[in-house]
């Protein structure tokens, strides 16, 4: 396609007609909890949202108006659903799992309306799902910090974040991710930038999106040097199941990765008989916010961020962002969406 054959980043364009308050500000704080969290030093993490925005490219100046715009990278990140459709009318973001009887047990839609609709939000809703099936050892060190990440999960997360910068947002279709009994299929619009052999062998990469791969990358996530799938193989090899699996089809164009998360006797460890759960005695490295809102949580058993909100006495936003570093953090899972949403301490945390 031509536009795949430009040298300028498709996803650096700026968005004319939009302004900066375009951009979600609920995201853009998740997100830069989540960077504050991963680069404690970092130059960047003082800086006002504007200057931060700027920065990360999701805003850039207009030579016509002198005015700070979102880029396309900006508004598919912080955006919100029906800005970005008015850019990309076939855009779509679907999360399905199909395990029971029923034509799906759980779905996020980016169309629903209750919450953004973008990829950042899309992103940290599915891997909180996802990461509840695979194999989850918790061994952190003397500050809490997470050591040994279970390479599966790692494997999760690259897939993920895969289909989402390597998607091409023009296409006809979507991007899907659909959870099933022992698989989860990774499915994104347009053509692979390189061959299929290529992509399986690692080492080599050409992503579509390259300012969403910054974005990611800064935040810890994704395997920018082009090693993905070899990232991925390491993981399945660590419980034994199958490499993953790349197709690549047509009419429309798609790139589909199914990857089998159960070992090959079909059963899943959790942190409830993983050996490292003494790690959870460690949890130095919260704010004392986030303790705060971790010992409510274990307390109670299940809230709402609204119930978070009354106890703390604080700002529904403010109770989001924390239960948000909760569940990113590996201490918490999220249960239904929008307002529907509730938390609950994942298996094994101790009562404080």
């Amino acid at each position: 396609m031509f536009r795949d054959g430009s040298d300028t980043p498709q996803d650096l364009r700026i968005v004319e007609d939009l302004g900066s308050s375009a951009l979600d500000s609920g995201t853009i704080a998740s997100y830069r909890s989540y960077f504050q969290r991963i680069r404690p030093n970092h130059p960047w993490r003082n800086l006002n949202d504007e200057d931060f925005l700027v920065r990360l490219q999701a805003l850039a100046r207009s030579t016509k108006d002198n005015q700070l715009h979102p880029t396309i990278a900006g508004l598919l990140m912080f955006g919100r659903e029906y800005d970005i459709v008015r850019e990309f009318a076939n855009y779509f973001l679907d999360y399905r799992e199909e395990i029971g009887l029923d034509r799906w047990d759980d779905r996020i839609t980016s169309t629903d309306g209750i919450w953004s609709g973008n990829l950042y939000d899309f992103w940290q809703s599915v891997y909180g799902r996802l990461r509840q099936a695979v194999p989850r050892p918790f061994r952190l060190d003397g500050e809490a910090r997470r050591m040994d990440e279970n390479p599966m999960e790692i494997t999760i997360r690259e897939a993920l974040t895969n289909a989402i910068v390597h998607a091409d947002y023009m296409g006809r279709r979507g991007t899907v991710i659909i959870r099933r009994q022992s698989t989860i299929e990774f499915i994104n619009p347009g053509r692979l930038r390189v061959t299929k052999a290529e992509a399986e062998q690692g080492g080599i990469s050409d992503a579509r999106n390259p300012i969403l791969m910054k974005m990611f990358f800064l935040i810890g996530i994704g395997e920018k040097a082009g090693s993905g799938f070899d990232v991925m193989r390491a993981g399945c090899d660590s419980v034994g199941a199958p490499h993953p699996l790349l197709e690549v089809l047509t009419r429309p164009d798609r790139v589909k990765l199914v990857v089998r998360y159960t070992n090959l006797g079909g059963s899943v460890m959790t942190p409830a008989n993983s050996e490292s759960m003494k790690s959870w005695t460690s949890v130095g490295h919260l704010s004392k916010s986030e303790s705060e809102a971790l010992q409510y949580l274990v307390s109670q058993g299940s809230i709402s961020t609204s119930e978070l909100a009354e106890h703390m006495e604080l700002g529904v936003s403010r109770a989001r962002v924390l239960l948000r570093s909760l569940v990113e953090d590996g201490f918490a899972q999220s249960r239904g969406r929008g307002r529907a949403t509730r938390y609950e301490p994942v298996e094994g945390l101790p009562v404080f």
